[in-house]
C-alpha cells in the first residue's frame, strides 16, 4: 500500500465522528473516496425482474434513487457516506 492511501486512511479516521471503532465497525470501514461505494462494505446488489435492486450494508450509508428519466428510462442511484461526506452517482 502507498503513503498517499495511508495518509487518506488517517484523514479518513480523523473526518469519522465515532467515539469507538468497536461500537461502529462501518466507521473505519478503509473505503476511499475514489473507491466508494464498495459493494459488500457500502451495499449489496441483486437483480430483480424490474433491474437492480440496491440494499444499504452500512448503518451510516445511504442510497438514494430518482424517477426514470422520461425519454431514456434511466434510473439515477445516489449513494452518501455522512460520515466520510463521500456521494456518487451511479445510472443504470
Amino acid at each position: 500500500m502507498t503513503d498517499d492511501h495511508d495518509s487518506k486512511r488517517s484523514l479518513n479516521k480523523e473526518k469519522s465522528n465515532c467515539s469507538d471503532e468497536k461500537d461502529s465497525p462501518c466507521c473505519n470501514c478503509g473505503v476511499l473516496e475514489e473507491q466508494f461505494p464498495v459493494m459488500g462494505k457500502c451495499y449489496c446488489k441483486s437483480d430483480d425482474i424490474w433491474g437492480a435492486v440496491y440494499n444499504k450494508h452500512c448503518a451510516h450509508c445511504s442510497i438514494w434513487s430518482s424517477l426514470p428519466n422520461r425519454t431514456s428510462l434511466i434510473v439515477t442511484y445516489i449513494f452518501e457516506c455522512p460520515v466520510f461526506g463521500y456521494g456518487k452517482r451511479i445510472k443504470e
